[in-house]
């Protein structure tokens, strides 16, 4: 199995969790001490995960707070596109982006709307920024 750990600087949970399922056995965010790196590393060679304490916080706040993260059933697709449309990229580059046509992009639209219960993309992006996407 692949030793993997993300080193990145988003520092918001919904990357932290995609990370982990997509089989990467660590997540530090380059905000964190550098020593914190080295543990990981460490951790991580020898079989075991880590999440850096700022994430590991975070997750567990929201976990005990019992919120329900809308975002976790987007596909890996509708990710790409929800975080697309958020920053602003127009449905005709987030197809060439993507390598997909515009119907499949605009679809793939109403498909995140209909799962997050939005109707536009203000909506959306004000849910990305209460997750911390934004």
């Amino acid at each position: 199995m692949a030793k993997i750990l993300v080193f990145t600087r988003h520092d918001d949970i919904i990357h932290a969790a995609r990370s982990i399922r997509a089989g990467a056995r660590g997540y530090v965010v380059k905000s964190d001490d550098p020593d914190i790196l080295l543990q990981a590393t460490q951790q991580i060679l020898a079989g075991k995960r880590f999440i850096g304490h700022g994430i590991a916080h975070k997750i567990a706040v929201e976990q005990s707070s019992g919120l329900n993260n809308l975002i976790n059933l987007l596909s890996q697709r509708d990710f790409k596109v929800f975080s697309r449309l958020v920053a602003g990229h127009s449905i005709s580059g987030i197809a060439k982006k993507l390598n997909i046509s515009q119907k499949s992009a605009a679809n793939i639209q109403t498909h995140i709307r209909q799962k997050l219960n939005v109707q536009n993309t203000n909506q959306m992006v004000h849910l990305a920024t209460s997750y911390g996407i934004l």
